[in-house]
């Protein structure tokens, strides 16, 4: 048994590129340290696997762990910690696509620090909370007060006014570190001490991820640290995660493991990405 177990989620119905390009990734980079693969095949009937990704993981050394095809990630990613003995859970999303050497190495040197609980490859300080009374205060910017008296305008603002109510029970304000789960290593006795239970609709999964007790924040409630890895293998504590150039800054330069979201930002104009900056890092970065 290997110390490391390294999670790769496959969801049936997803188009076999994500797969692809994770494979050609996790065979040209190194890992740098020995671990088993699993690939959690979402979806699929148990013992059964489409012809075309069967012959796709056929070269790769890996285990095989069926789950239904309910709830979102977390709630997959928390299923098998359950039935799946290790020291070590480093969990990738459909998305992944490893992106320099010793990768494996990099988060695990800082995953099994003392004192820190959780190590990943993107973090964000984005509120949920904050993002719904920003734009609450935006159409009253835009409008003035006087343009609360149109009744979409007022309609618009109520909505988001309320939302940004309930939101504040939910999730921090700005800034709200939280690591997110595209790529993240937490031990097995961290782990059997978080709650994340059943993960059913994207709001719910927005909460474990950077809720008030969201992954993140039991994690910090525990009295442990929350770090960034950056391709070089450098942990950064979350007053520096913006500096990591990791997520949603600069080119991303320090860029570990890529998913869908980083490749939206490389993808984007510049006015889009200024947009995503302030987001993930407020104003002024």
């Amino acid at each position: 048994m290997s110390s490391i177990c390294v999670a790769h989620l496959i969801r049936r119905g997803n188009d076999t590129a994500c797969l692809e390009r994770f494979l050609q990734s996790y065979r040209k980079q190194s890992a740098g340290i020995d671990h088993d693969l699993i690939f959690l095949l979402k979806g699929f009937p148990e013992g059964f696997l489409e012809p075309e990704i069967k012959s796709l993981i056929r070269n790769v050394r890996h285990d095989c762990f069926w789950v239904p095809d309910r709830g979102y990630d977390l709630e997959t990613y928390w299923l098998l910690v359950g039935r799946k003995v290790s020291d070590y859970y480093l969990f990738l999303n459909s998305f992944s696509e490893i992106l320099n050497a010793d990768w494996l190495a990099k988060i695990y040197g800082n995953a099994s620090k003392e004192g820190v609980g959780i190590a990943g490859a993107t973090g964000s300080w984005e509120s949920l909370y904050q993002d719904q009374l920003n734009a609450a205060q935006d159409i009253v910017r835009q409008r003035g007060v006087a343009g609360l008296f149109h009744p979409r305008v007022a309609f618009n603002w109520l909505r988001l006014v309320a939302k940004s109510g309930i939101r504040r029970t939910q999730f921090a304000p700005f800034p709200n570190p939280h690591l997110r789960s595209n790529a993240f290593m937490i031990s097995s006795l961290c782990a059997g001490q978080i709650s994340v239970g059943k993960v059913r609709s994207k709001e719910n999964a927005w909460r474990v991820e950077s809720g008030r007790r969201g992954i993140t924040g039991q994690i910090l409630a525990m009295g442990k640290r929350a770090v960034v890895v950056d391709s070089e293998g450098t942990g950064h504590e979350w007053q520096r995660w913006a500096d990591s150039r990791t997520f949603w800054r600069g080119r991303q330069e320090g860029l570990l493991v890529a998913d869908n979201q980083t490749r939206r930002y490389q993808e984007a104009t510049d006015e889009q990405r200024e947009k995503l900056t302030k987001l993930a890092w407020g104003p002024g970065r």
